[in-house]
């Protein structure tokens, strides 16, 4: 009679971490929970032991995560700068939560990516501005928003849908409940990938402020792919961002055009319109000389006054925009790749669960459960790629 083999010698103590950080766990945490003691993590996740398959087993279902995770090579090399908001308010078990995920989603695309024509990104390299941006003028940052709406193929009116325009150009959104409170969304160019993300935290205030956080986000990705935030930096490129943003949502001229008289009222009907919140087009009147300093305060001073500080009319009306890329391209694998559900979990060593919050994939699909059991061999050796169609 054969051995049972009660411990596997190729056990990688850094997959162990990771999935342990990305549950926001301590090891003390994990311990109490698995029933494996404190040591042994610690033992495992140094290389220092191998544990037992009945270990293995109950850390996988404590932490949610495939055991054949525990035994893959930890390939990561993505060293990219996450854009946060801020460095101080975020605690170091949220910042590896956040960058762990990010892995995640990287992981998950790459195999997306041997089956699917994703869209290509679209970002002019000409637009970044990481080696000169301390001399950089705001004028110059409302143009360089200029040429990335011209490079987008869209004109100087409202833009209908933040997340698909930037989706059809090439920039992955996520979204993930991590319950950040300082973050309402962060964004990073994924080097391995050449792909960048923004991923909005699931706190969703309104549509107005999430669309807001989009193109904050594609400031940073569009400006600030090769800096680094540091304590020394980051309050100037937030503020780059935020101009971007403004200018991106606002363009001067037409903006402008449609600005009649300054009050409350004018900018709730222009809410509706451009779908930017009556507290950011205040600032963007200010920006571009359309009222005073002293109007600007007064101006917040009412809006206080009627309450809109934390909701504004229309928040309610708006919808919000819904990622749809890895969404889609979850259900393009399964009718038309013959790939199951299961089996991308299998390829990339990420839960259902996960696999689902990432790509915004519900389980009462259809295509979830009835899919076939896939040939990923074959469908490897046929190369076959499926162009995902685009939106307009």
């Amino acid at each position: 009679m054969q051995n049972k083999i009660t411990s596997l010698p190729d056990f990688n103590g850094t997959m162990l971490a990771e999935a342990r950080m990305a549950r926001g766990l301590t090891q003390s945490q994990l311990a109490e929970i698995s029933g494996v003691t404190k040591q042994s993590i610690s033992n495992y996740e140094n290389g220092k032991q191998s544990p037992r398959l009945a270990s293995i087993e109950r850390l996988a279902s404590s932490l949610n995560v495939p055991s054949t995770s525990f035994y893959a090579k930890h390939n990561s090399k993505e060293n990219a700068p996450i854009y946060f908001r801020s460095l101080t308010k975020l605690t170091k078990k949220e910042r590896e939560k956040a960058q762990i995920k990010l892995t995640w989603l990287a992981r998950l695309l790459e195999y997306y990516e041997k089956f699917l024509e994703i869209p290509a990104v679209n970002i002019p390299k000409e637009l970044d501005i990481s080696h000169l941006y301390k001399s950089i003028s705001d004028g110059e940052i409302e143009e360089i928003a200029s040429k990335c709406r011209k490079s987008f193929g869209i004109g100087d009116g409202p833009i209908s849908n933040v997340t698909m325009l930037m989706e059809n150009n090439g920039i992955i959104i996520v979204e993930m409940p991590l319950d950040i409170k300082e973050e309402d969304a962060f964004s990073r160019w994924m080097l391995e990938a050449s792909r960048p993300v923004a991923v909005l935290v699931s706190s969703k205030p309104s549509a107005c402020r999430a669309r807001f956080s989009l193109a904050h986000e594609l400031g940073h990705l569009v400006m600030h792919r090769q800096i680094h935030p540091t304590k020394e930096n980051l309050k100037e490129i937030e503020r780059q961002a935020n101009i971007f943003a403004s200018a991106f949502l606002l363009p001067a001229h037409s903006y402008v055009r449609d600005f009649s008289y300054p009050s409350l009222d004018v900018l709730r009907l222009l809410k509706e319109k451009w779908k930017v919140s009556i507290q950011a087009q205040v600032i963007r009147c200010f920006q571009l000389g359309l009222i005073s300093e002293i109007s600007k305060r007064n101006f917040f001073i009412n809006i206080s006054k009627r309450k809109w500080r934390s909701k504004e009319p229309l928040d309610d009306t708006i919808p919000f925009e819904q990622p749809k890329i890895l969404k889609e391209s979850t259900r393009l694998l399964c009718t038309e790749g013959g790939v199951t559900f299961n089996d991308i979990s299998h390829e990339t060593l990420l839960s259902l669960g996960d696999i689902a919050q990432l790509t915004g994939v519900s389980f009462d699909e259809e295509y979830i459960s009835k899919t076939k059991k896939p040939k990923l061999k074959e469908i490897e050796t046929k190369n076959n790629v499926i162009n995902f169609p685009t939106r307009n």
